[in-house]
């Protein structure tokens, strides 16, 4: 696999200065201690040419994750679980440069696969510990006194990323879900946990972040370079044939129907994905607490506020032939791509 690198040069002692993809390095004492910044090999483009000058960083987020507050550095962290085994992980940024893992010609998104991979911190740095992430479902409320922690996670997931700073913005949820008091006599949770979120850095230092990509000759390099003042990412933990329709996302164009109809609600395969987060802080089964009704909102669709998909147009997923379908829909309508929550401290 490719081995990637997104850096950009450091601006002072106290900031955090590169967003690196790289392999992972397993086996050490502390799974979250990050990897030096090679600031003497940096590539000069990629300097702030005037320091003053910031950029907002936007990160989309869809599918299958675990948001969980970690330390060394201070941050929320990313996991994406391994036994999804359908399930892909990637991120995606616009580029012209065409050697990716997956690309979509009809946007310019190149997308890198984060399998076996680790993307290292991007933000700011502070000692100021992260909070839950709001609009999510927990998976350690009322689960038996169990917490995350960041070491056990990570050896069970197939990616992860750091997010050293921002807040969770623009959730979008398809569902309103009522879960039954767990354990007996709790009240009864009703939630609407989010399908999709965009996790936004501000004042972040620089216009640009420079990618460098590794493992082939000669190295690759792109420049990611702010448009209107943003810089965006998206990152995905989803189905393989989910990401196919990612790569197939386009503008929308005439004669082409848009299906923005509600589908079928599959509880069971909601709990199926939900058991996935669970396990990655090994909550006993007996007590998950799961939803027992889950009823759409109304709204059949939640878009994906970056690199243009807010405004793209997907081939359909049909759930009975599996195939994707010529018709096309605004964003995701599957109601199992949970982002889950986790909180470091027992409750």
């Amino acid at each position: 696999m490719p081995y990637a690198t997104l850096r950009r040069a450091a601006v002072s002692a106290t900031l955090l200065t590169s967003f690196l993809l790289g392999a992972c390095k397993g086996g050490g004492d502390d799974p979250e201690a990050p990897v030096a910044d090679d600031s003497s090999n940096q590539n000069p483009a990629g300097r702030a040419t005037t320091p003053e000058q910031t950029s907002t960083i936007s990160i989309g987020l869809t599918g299958l994750i675990l948001m969980l507050p970690v330390s060394n550095p201070a941050g929320t962290g990313l996991f994406m679980p391994k036994d999804a085994k359908d399930h892909v992980a990637y991120v995606g940024f616009k580029s012209d440069n065409k050697n990716c893992d997956g690309y979509n010609p009809y946007l310019g998104i190149c997308f890198v696969s984060l399998e076996n991979s680790t993307l290292l911190p991007i933000g700011v740095q502070s000692n100021t510990p992260h909070g839950a992430t709001p609009h999510v479902v927990s998976v350690t409320r009322n689960s038996g006194g169990k917490k995350g922690e960041a070491g056990k996670v990570e050896a069970k997931s197939r990616a992860r990323a750091t997010l050293l700073s921002g807040s969770a913005t623009e959730p979008c949820a398809l569902a309103r879900w009522t879960i039954d008091p767990h354990p007996p006599g709790e009240p009864v949770d009703v939630i609407e946990p989010a399908n999709t979120l965009t996790w936004v850095i501000p004042n972040f230092p620089g216009t640009q972040l420079v990618l460098e990509r590794r493992g082939g000759s000669p190295v690759r390099r792109d420049t990611l370079r702010a448009q209107q003042g943003r810089i965006e990412l998206l990152i995905v933990h989803v189905p393989t044939k989910e990401f196919a329709a990612l790569l197939e996302a386009k503008a929308p164009a005439g004669g082409l129907p848009v299906d923005v109809g509600s589908t079928q609600v599959d509880t069971a395969e909601i709990n199926r994905h939900l058991d996935k987060l669970y396990g990655l802080i090994e909550v006993p089964d007996s007590q998950r607490p799961r939803p027992s009704k889950v009823e759409p909102k109304g709204n059949a669709i939640c878009p994906i506020n970056v690199l243009g998909l807010q405004n793209a147009v997907y081939p359909m997923l049909d759930p009975k032939s599996e195939r994707l379908e010529p018709q096309a829909r605004t964003g995701i309508r599957t109601y199992s791509c949970i982002i889950g929550g986790a909180d470091p401290q027992a409750r």
